[in-house]
C-alpha cells in the first residue's frame, strides 16, 4: 500500500533534481559556448521538468492555437537552436529537438531533424534514433516515412541484439547500445505497428505485432511488469483496427492475474466490441461487466508516478475509461438506442482527447473513428463530417478519417463547396495510397458493418504473420 502523497513526493523529487542539474549546467553553457553537448544537456534537463507536456492543448482544437505549457519552453527553444547552430547533426540535440516540437503548433519545424534521424546508418545501430524520426513524421501525417524509419529502427535493434551480451561486454560502446536496444526494441515495434495501423497497412501492422508478442515473454513481464506488461494489450487494438473479430474471440481468456491485469482488461474490452459487432449484444454486456470488474484490481490503480501499470506517459487505467465508454456506446448502438450510443461515444472522444500526450498515441484507434462511422451509418452525415474533420486535425492524412469523410460528402451537388471538398479529400486518399501502396479502407471503423462488409467478411480473415 502506498503512503498517501508518495507519488506526488516522488515526482517533485525528480523535478527538483532535474532543476538543480539545469541550474548547474547554465553557467557551463556560458563558460563553454562552443561546446554543443552543454547546450544539449541543458535543454534535456529543462524538458524533463515537464516531459511530454511542453505544449497545450493537445486535443482537437486547431493546432496553431497551442501555447507553451511550461515556463521553460522559450529557454529550451533558444538553447537547442544555439546547439544546432554549432552542430546540426549532433545526436542528442537532434533527438531533443524532435521532443521539443513533436507536440508544438507546427511539428513540421522538426522535419529537417527527422530526416537526419531517418538516414540509414545514422549514429551506427542506435535504433531509437531512427525511430525518433517517426515521432515527427506521424504528427505531420507522413505515415509511409514513419513506417520506413520504424523498419530501420527495428533492423538496427535486431543487429545489436543478435551481437549478444558476451561479445558486447568486450566493447563498452556496443554494450551500451545493446541495453538501449533491449529497452527500446518493444517501443520501436509499438510505434511501427501504430504507423502501419494509421496507414491501413494490415500486413505490416500484424507483422510488427507478431514480433512484439514474440519478444515480450512472461519472463520479461515478470522482470518489469510496470513497463512491459502493457505491451501485451496492443494486439487487441490492432485486431479491432482491422476487424479481426475471430482472432479476438478465439484468443484464450487470460487467467494469469494480476500479472497481466492491463492486458486482461483490454481483452475484455476487445471481446465486447467483437461480440457487439457480431450482434451478440447480451454477451457483449457480460464482457463490459468483466471489464469494469477488472479495473478494480489494485495493480491498475492510478498512483501517478508510482502507478504499477504505466506505459510511457499514461497510466493504463486512464485508457480503460475510454474503453468503457466506447463499449457502452457500441452496445447501445446495436440495441438501437442511438441517443445513448452517441452520448457514450462522444464521452469516449472527450476522454481520448484528454489523455496525456504520448507517441504513439495512448489510445491506438481514435475514438472518433467509431463515432464518425456509426453516425454516418445511421444517416447523420453532417455530424459525422465534423467528427472526421476534427480527427484530421489531430491525425493528419490518416486514411480512416479521409475515407469516412468521402462517404459523408458523396453525392454533393456539382459546384458546391462540399463537391470541391470531396475532390480534395479523394485526391488526398489517392496520394496516401500511392505513398504507402495500400488501398484505403471502406469505413473508418470495422464496427460500421454496412460499409466494412462490402470488402471484409464480418468474422474477418485477418491472420498474424508467422
Amino acid at each position: 500500500m502506498l503512503v498517501p502523497g508518495a507519488a506526488v513526493d516522488a515526482q517533485k523529487h525528480f523535478e527538483d533534481v532535474e532543476l538543480a542539474y539545469a541550474q548547474a549546467l547554465r553557467p557551463l553553457t556560458v563558460e563553454h559556448p562552443q561546446a554543443a553537448i552543454t547546450h544539449a544537456l541543458l535543454a534535456q534537463a529543462l524538458m524533463l521538468q515537464r516531459p511530454w507536456m511542453l505544449w497545450k492543448p493537445t486535443d482537437a482544437s486547431p493546432r496553431e492555437l497551442r501555447t507553451p505549457a511550461c515556463a521553460h519552453v522559450p529557454e529550451i527553444e533558444r538553447t537547442l537552436a544555439v546547439g544546432l547552430a554549432l552542430s546540426a547533426r549532433h545526436p542528442l540535440l537532434v533527438h531533443m529537438w524532435i521532443h521539443a516540437y513533436e507536440m508544438a503548433p507546427d511539428a513540421a519545424v522538426a522535419l529537417p531533424q527527422a530526416q537526419i534521424l531517418a538516414e540509414a546508418g545514422y549514429c551506427g545501430d542506435v535504433g531509437h534514433l531512427n525511430h525518433m524520426a517517426a515521432h515527427v513524421f506521424g504528427q505531420c501525417g507522413q505515415y509511409s516515412e514513419g513506417i520506413a524509419a520504424g523498419l530501420l529502427a527495428v533492423a538496427s535493434d535486431q543487429r545489436v541484439e543478435n551481437a549478444g551480451f558476451g561479445q558486447l561486454r568486450e566493447q563498452p560502446d556496443l554494450y551500451f547500445r545493446q541495453g538501449k536496444a533491449r529497452g527500446g526494441f518493444s517501443h520501436n515495434l509499438h510505434k511501427l505497428m501504430f504507423d502501419a495501423m494509421c496507414a491501413n497497412d494490415r500486413e505490416r501492422a500484424l507483422d510488427a505485432l507478431q514480433q512484439l508478442e514474440d519478444r515480450n515473454s512472461r519472463q520479461r513481464v515478470l522482470a518489469n511488469p510496470t513497463k512491459i506488461e502493457p505491451f501485451g494489450l496492443m494486439k487487441y487494438h490492432c485486431w479491432i483496427r482491422f476487424g479481426c473479430w475471430d482472432l479476438i474471440l478465439n484468443h484464450p481468456v487470460i487467467t494469469d492475474l494480476p500479472l497481466m491485469a492491463a492486458t486482461y482488461a483490454n481483452q475484455r474490452y476487445a471481446r465486447g466490441v467483437a461480440l457487439a459487432a457480431l450482434g451478440e449484444v447480451d454477451a457483449a454486456d457480460e464482457e463490459l461487466a468483466a471489464l469494469i470488474a477488472a479495473m478494480q484490481m489494485s495493480v491498475l490503480l492510478d498512483n501517478g508516478a508510482l502507478s504499477e501499470r504505466k506505459l510511457h506517459n499514461i497510466v493504463e487505467i486512464q485508457k480503460l475509461y475510454v474503453a468503457v465508454e466506447l463499449l457502452r456506446g457500441e452496445i447501445a448502438y446495436r440495441r438501437g438506442d442511438l441517443d445513448s450510443a452517441f452520448d457514450r461515444l462522444k464521452a469516449a472522444v472527450h476522454l481520448d482527447d484528454n489523455l496525456p500526450f504520448d507517441e504513439p498515441a495512448g489510445w491506438m484507434v481514435p475514438a472518433r473513428h467509431a463515432l464518425g462511422a456509426l453516425l454516418s451509418e445511421s444517416g447523420d452525415k453532417d455530424q459525422a463530417r465534423v467528427v472526421y474533420e476534427e480527427d484530421l486535425r489531430m491525425h493528419p492524412n490518416n486514411v480512416w478519417a479521409l475515407s469516412g469523410l468521402v462517404g459523408c460528402l458523396a453525392g454533393a451537388a456539382a459546384g458546391s463547396p462540399e463537391a470541391v471538398q470531396l475532390e480534395t479529400v479523394q485526391n488526398d486518399l489517392r496520394v496516401q495510397a500511392q505513398r504507402t501502396g495500400v488501398k484505403a479502407p471502406t469505413a473508418s471503423c470495422a464496427c460500421a458493418l454496412t460499409k466494412w462488409n462490402c470488402e471484409v467478411p464480418v468474422t474477418s480473415c485477418c491472420q498474424p504473420s508467422a
